[in-house]
């Protein structure tokens, strides 16, 4: 009898920290945890629940930015923020050079490491891409105005 009553209540208990260890968080507590993540003035247009993810989508209307940050379903950790202009910074002009690219990525990321940065063409234009990692990114990927070094799109991927 003691040991029926043992193997229930360890079952029982099993069953009640399991479910507890895949207990999803809700959107309205992914878009607590996005806000944290973009510029108060950005405003949340939407969600979009996926499997073991919820991605919260907010847009700056000040700057015309939008940002998309990726949020782990079970855990509420941020995986990916990605943050995308409006205005397309592709040229077939190259004004400024990779140093002052370089400058431009460290003046944003000062605590970037292993900064890789390269012409590359899209779409018969050309962009600058910058890669790199931080204590806070374990990878960070940005596209850049060959000619005015303004960034175009940032994609970073958290710890």
């Amino acid at each position: 009898m003691n040991k029926k009553l043992a193997t229930m209540l360890l079952t029982a208990c099993a069953l009640a920290a399991s479910a507890t260890c895949f207990a999803q968080i809700t959107a309205n507590e992914a878009i607590e945890i996005g806000k944290k993540e973009v510029p108060a003035v950005a405003v949340n247009y939407g969600t979009k629940t996926e499997v073991d993810e919820i991605k919260v989508f907010f847009f700056d209307n000040k700057t015309n930015i939008n940002y998309e940050v990726e949020i782990d379903s079970i855990t509420g950790r941020v995986k990916e923020l990605e943050i995308v202009g409006n205005r397309n910074i592709a040229s077939n002009n190259v004004v400024k050079t990779e140093a002052e690219i370089r400058k431009i990525v460290l003046a944003k990321y000062p605590d970037a490491q292993n900064l890789f940065v390269k012409l590359d063409k899209e779409d018969n234009a050309t962009v600058y891409e910058a890669e790199f990692f931080t204590p806070k990114y374990l990878k960070a990927e940005l596209k850049l105005s060959p000619v005015t070094g303004d960034i175009g799109k940032e994609e970073l991927k958290y710890r």
